[in-house]
């Protein structure tokens, strides 16, 4: 009966680390269901303790201006980390899933999960908080902005409540700028099975690309200091964040922290992120012509070239199709003294 017993207990330890679900003090009768002015929204339980879903509003105030809330909350009851996946479908007319955004609330700071693409009506994804202290409001919201072209349904499973037991704390990140590099430091109080981290970058704070992969410690009670340099950083804010995953696949995030390059008062490439175009431009005044332009991936790969020659005036502006691109983070060199500018390709 011995190994039976041992088998039952370390079953009951790796069920209450990943699936606390929506039970106990998180069980459906302990969330409050909000709904905005004119709000038809509603939340469905019925799947509890598994999962709920949050069918959005249709937004009958008739205007493109108020945003028109469902929001499903709850006040945590240790401090910890939440993790959980989501799918999302929308049901607009025009398959546009901008007017039907969805995402998190911590403390009252929404969070958009899903991304606002054209015919993407149907989404998934996982995500995990920082570390949160007890008694902080977390919930989920879909939020209508159009007037009545079908709503969205945001389901969230898998759901795992803030425990109290984190695998790493995080005691500080920051960055700092390394001429036109960003230098990135981060320090782990303890570990607890952690086997690497990912190094995450974004244009908007929204999405985020990895850009780089560190190994962990390990086990560890010491404090451990990481660093990783990015020698080619966004042009404007870029958003950086840690991604420390365990050797049994779980994972938490770092706080999100930003630095600035202002690169764009001589050369500039948008949209950023981009999907099938992007546009150079420069400013050329005493360049030696041709200016030659260079696309190469995030890990020094050659992917194209062109030349321009000034046709009056000092004005480069030059646009690149990149619908056949990977998506990932690319970097464009122009001119002589290889001027860099960077960009993330969906």
């Amino acid at each position: 009966m011995k190994p039976v017993i041992l088998t039952v207990l370390f079953l009951s330890v790796i069920s209450s680390r990943a699936f606390s679900q929506f039970s106990g003090a998180y069980a459906p009768s302990m969330w409050t269901t909000v709904l905005s002015d004119n709000s038809n929204g509603s939340v469905n339980s019925t799947l509890a303790p598994a999962s709920i879903t949050i069918n959005g509003s249709d937004d009958p105030t008739n205007t493109f201006t108020d945003p028109t809330d469902v929001d499903y909350q709850i006040t945590t009851a240790r401090a910890g980390i939440m993790s959980f996946s989501w799918a999302y479908q929308s049901n607009d007319a025009d398959h546009d899933p901008k007017y039907d955004l969805a995402g998190l609330v911590i403390d009252g700071t929404f969070t958009q999960l899903t991304v606002n693409t054209l015919n993407l009506i149907n989404q998934t994804g996982t995500y995990t908080s920082v570390s949160l202290p007890a008694g902080t409001v977390i919930g989920f919201r879909v939020r209508a902005i159009d007037n009545g072209f079908g709503d969205a349904s945001f389901t969230i499973s898998g759901f795992t409540a803030p425990s109290g037991v984190l695998p790493v704390n995080f005691s500080s990140f920051t960055v700092q700028k390394e001429g036109n590099a960003s230098r990135l430091k981060w320090a782990t109080a303890s570990e607890s099975g952690s086997d690497h981290f990912e190094v995450e970058r974004s244009a908007d704070g929204n999405v985020f690309s990895t850009i780089s992969s560190l190994p962990a410690h390990g086990n560890s009670s010491e404090v451990l200091s990481y660093s990783f340099v990015d020698h080619s950083p966004l042009t404007g804010t870029n958003f950086y964040r840690i991604r420390e995953v365990d050797i049994d696949g779980h994972f938490l995030y770092s706080k999100v922290v930003t630095i600035s390059f202002d690169i764009a008062t001589r050369a500039a490439v948008y949209p950023n992120p981009a999907i099938a175009k992007v546009t150079i431009t420069a400013n050329t005044a005493g360049w030696r012509m041709p200016v030659n332009i260079q696309l190469y991936s995030s890990s020094g790969y050659l992917v194209g070239s062109k030349s321009w020659v000034a046709q009056g005036g000092t004005s480069l502006k030059v646009d690149w199709d990149v619908a056949a691109l990977t998506p990932g983070v690319y970097f464009f060199t122009i001119g002589e003294e290889k001027l860099r500018i960077s960009f993330v390709k969906r």
